[in-house]
């Protein structure tokens, strides 16, 4: 069977298709009906959509048929190339699980059983909420085959790696970070100074001289209804997406904001340490 990863159909790998790469040129919004793997990348991840055989984008790919072999010739390029990811993560239909893996000295491909996030080194504090937000992620929404990948292979950041940070369709062309500064601007990693963005909300008559409590655990989905509670709107905002799941509409940090604009002691949901003025 024959795997066809999406590419631009107007251009061919040449100082054309690098062009096309760094600034987008020839957006074709559509993908192509012979291809049946689109990669998407934004640096610390690489996604990978696989169409089954004989299906549709909106079916599941069968593991075994459809999954594996696509994993494993994409691992062994990758670890010829010394470009091996940090984990592999693979989309049950549900949820992500972590696929452990090894390498023989013969380049033999050894795949292991799949194992739960919360039992992986994920669930360390080096990686804040990564089984939280992977079950985002995995919060697939209805008709949309594209909002959960069906493998996410995470770059060795150790090593200084990264997947490529622009319109590349290559995606094994072995870019490093030290090499190429303007990579440096990657992010979607799961670890934690690339995953923890702070919010910060301002408030009137605060002069600003005091620490203040930081509210742990806060999601960039949280924005919507934070705001919109502030202004009152919150119920209207919870019968509208009624339907979604939780980790899709997020919370509102309303209750957390007050908390934190106090000088008492942390409380549920504030982090023991304070936010330095």
């Amino acid at each position: 069977r024959a795997y066809h990863v999406e590419e631009p159909s107007l251009v061919t790998h040449t100082a054309l298709s690098k062009l096309r790469a760094l600034w987008g040129l020839v957006e074709e919004g559509t993908v192509s009906s012979r291809a049946n793997i689109v990669p998407t990348i934004n640096g610390g991840v690489l996604g990978l959509h696989i169409k089954p055989f004989g299906g549709v984008w909106k079916d599941r790919p069968d593991y075994t048929r459809d999954v594996k072999p696509v994993l494993e010739a994409l691992l062994s390029t990758l670890h010829q190339n010394d470009y091996d990811p940090q984990s592999v993560l693979y989309f049950t239909g549900d949820h992500y699980v972590v696929l452990p893996y090894r390498i023989s000295q013969d380049r033999t491909l050894h795949l292991g059983p799949w194992t739960e996030i919360e039992a992986s080194l994920l669930n360390g504090a080096e990686f804040p909420d990564a089984a939280l937000r992977l079950k985002g992620l995995a919060s697939r929404l209805p008709g949309d085959p594209d909002s959960a990948p069906d493998l996410l292979l995470l770059a060795d950041r150790r090593r200084g790696l990264t997947y490529a940070n622009k319109r590349e369709w290559r995606v094994l062309e072995g870019l490093k970070v030290e090499n190429h500064r303007h990579f440096r601007s990657d992010h979607g990693h799961l670890f934690g100074d690339e995953s923890i963005v702070p919010m910060i909300f301002m408030m009137g008559g605060d002069p600003g001289t005091q620490p203040h409590g930081a509210i742990c655990h806060a999601s960039i989905v949280d924005m919507t209804p934070t705001v919109l509670d502030l202004f009152g709107l919150l119920p209207a905002f919870d019968v509208a997406l009624a339907s979604r799941a939780s980790e899709l509409k997020g919370q509102s940090l309303k209750r957390w904001l007050e908390e934190s604009m106090s000088i008492s002691d942390a409380s549920n949901g504030l982090c023991a340490a304070p936010l330095a003025p």
